[in-house]
């Protein structure tokens, strides 16, 4: 994924589409919690986290790999967290 998307911004682009498109599925409650992680209100989160997401795995700060663990309860998520958080 870090090699595709370092090298295209039009897959960057319609990567953080699909994600801000998936994250209209999540419940009130799930929105809030991600849209404290960059203190964002519920309406803008989407783009901000999408964005810091796709971003970093451009660029090698984390993996989709890193990602796709952080959504298990016992995954160290430190790392993702500070990228959502914009750090």
């Amino acid at each position: 994924a870090q090699t595709a998307f370092s090298g295209s911004s039009s897959l960057r682009a319609h990567a953080i589409q699909d994600c801000v498109a998936n994250q209209k599925h999540l419940s009130f409650t799930k929105k809030k919690m991600l849209a404290d992680l960059p203190g964002a209100s519920i309406d803008k989160y989407p783009t901000i986290l999408c964005s810091r997401v796709i971003n970093a795995i451009s660029s090698g700060r984390m993996t989709y790999e890193d990602y796709k663990k952080s959504e298990k309860s016992d995954a160290d998520n430190s790392n993702v967290v500070r990228i959502m958080q914009g750090r």
